[in-house]
């Protein structure tokens, strides 16, 4: 992460920010190539972009430094997925979704939610969860979808259940969910809840899946319930009781 411009590939503004400036040319064709040399040399199925199209003014302080226009910059996404997608044709193609959640963008196989369930980093909305429900079931159509909360310390067990209990609301065969704790000392600490769905043992879902997250609502309660071989996932995301 630089402070300069750093020939328009990196552009530092704060913790956490940072710009891939996708509207410069040689920016495009310099990750390109090494996303191909990559994926060659490690065998790999695909690449992770992380936030190829975003709102500009969403950073603040971390937007770029030239004067770019939100049109020019959305432009531009799309231009770099489609020169990413022609160059590896038959790899998978998934990228981040931060403040604008599309995670069916251009010719990109999915996409990740990155603070999941929570309006970002953790101040809970109705309205966002609601969202990021049905993100993730219009993308079951059409292909992956992760999940990742952020920030979750091992400590907060209730919120931690209540994540796994949503993920379980929309999963499917191309749907994960990753757990991040950024604020722990240790990138170590073990979830007992998430260990590849044996600790928790719901098996196969039953009945259809969901076309939208109201599908799950039960009838006139604040509840949102999906029935599995060897359970229910019921959750509720208000503070009603």
């Amino acid at each position: 992460v630089y402070t300069t411009a750093a020939n328009n590939r990196l552009k530092h503004g704060r913790f956490g920010a940072y710009w891939q400036n996708v509207n410069t040319l040689s920016w495009r064709q310099w990750y390109i190539s090494h996303a191909i040399q990559t994926v060659n040399d490690h065998n790999l199925d695909g690449v992770y972009t992380d936030e190829p199209k975003v709102n500009i003014l969403f950073y603040g302080d971390g937007r770029p430094y030239e004067s770019i226009t939100q049109s020019q910059h959305d432009s531009a996404a799309h231009q770099f997925a489609s020169e990413l997608r022609n160059a590896l044709p038959n790899d998978l193609m998934f990228y981040n979704s931060l403040d604008s959640i599309n995670l069916n963008l251009d010719g990109y196989d999915g996409g990740l939610i990155e603070g999941y369930a929570f309006n970002w980093p953790d101040n809970f909305n109705l309205n966002i969860w609601i969202n990021h429900q049905d993100a993730i079931i219009g993308s079951e159509s059409n292909g992956l979808s992760f999940m990742l909360p952020v920030e979750i310390d091992i400590t907060e067990v209730q919120k931690r259940l209540f994540l796994l209990a949503s993920y379980y609301l929309v999963k499917n065969d191309g749907s994960y969910i990753w757990l991040n704790e950024w604020i722990c000392p240790t990138i170590d600490t073990t979830y007992p809840e998430y260990i590849d769905n044996t600790n928790i043992n719901l098996g196969i879902p039953l009945g259809a899946y969901p076309q939208n997250i109201s599908d799950l609502k039960y009838g006139n309660t604040e509840l949102y319930i999906r029935q599995y071989q060897n359970g229910l996932s019921i959750v509720n995301p208000t503070q009603s009781n």
